[in-house]
């Protein structure tokens, strides 16, 4: 009994962490309508909401295409070798224009890639491409925090290709725009009160005249 279920047992951990090979990943566009492919399971829904938008936005703007997949273990490759096969078999960007980004995460092996289509290149250069991945995803993921992680690299990679300036170190366009919506906020409440003031003066000249 007891070498019956650890055989069961031996048997479920090589169907969780099988290797995934290039062919048997499906494109998430046309299968479901998203970005994502979560083989990992590593991403709850409100996160994957969340870069399905980012994604989607940065599309609107630049016709650019980007696609997040992550996987248990790689298929005897390496990362760079994977996510070029499945970055070419899927075709991801426009045919002619090369204008795509995806994001590879192999849980088992700690890897991260992002691969770029020739293109994005002179935007998402090869020095911002490591940076997004040593800087915005790679922290988080030692936190656990994946789809922070993964949120955070997306939002800086379309950043870059919709022509954006470099970023400071560790930066995230979460908290970017958190600032922007607070310095916003006072500026609308000093507006409000210039208005208040101008009222208040014509009022009083009114009375006195």
């Amino acid at each position: 009994m007891k070498i019956a279920l650890l055989l069961l047992t031996s048997l479920g951990l090589c169907l969780v962490a099988r290797a995934e090979s290039t062919d048997s990943i499906p494109n998430p566009r046309t299968t479901n309508h998203s970005s994502i492919y979560d083989g990992a399971r590593v991403l709850n829904d409100d996160e994957k909401h969340r870069i399905d938008d980012a994604i989607n936005d940065l599309e609107k703007k630049t016709r650019a295409q980007m696609m997040v997949v992550t996987i248990q273990t790689l298929d005897g490759l390496s990362i760079e070798e994977w996510s070029n096969r499945l970055f070419n078999r899927i075709g991801i960007g426009h045919k002619g224009k090369n204008d795509g980004a995806l994001f590879v995460f192999a849980m088992q092996e700690r890897r991260s890639r992002l691969e770029v289509g020739f293109g994005l290149g002179d935007r998402l250069t090869d020095a911002r491409s490591s940076e997004i991945l040593n800087e915005q995803i790679r922290p988080a993921f030692r936190r656990g925090a994946y789809g922070d992680g993964i949120l955070d690299g997306v939002q800086v990679a379309a950043h870059y290709i919709e022509g954006g300036g470099r970023l400071s170190p560790h930066a995230t366009l979460g908290n970017t725009r958190r600032a922007h919506m607070i310095v916003s906020g006072v500026e609308n409440r000093m507006g409000l009160l210039a208005f208040c003031l101008c009222w208040l003066w014509e009022t009083l000249a009114r009375l006195w005249a």
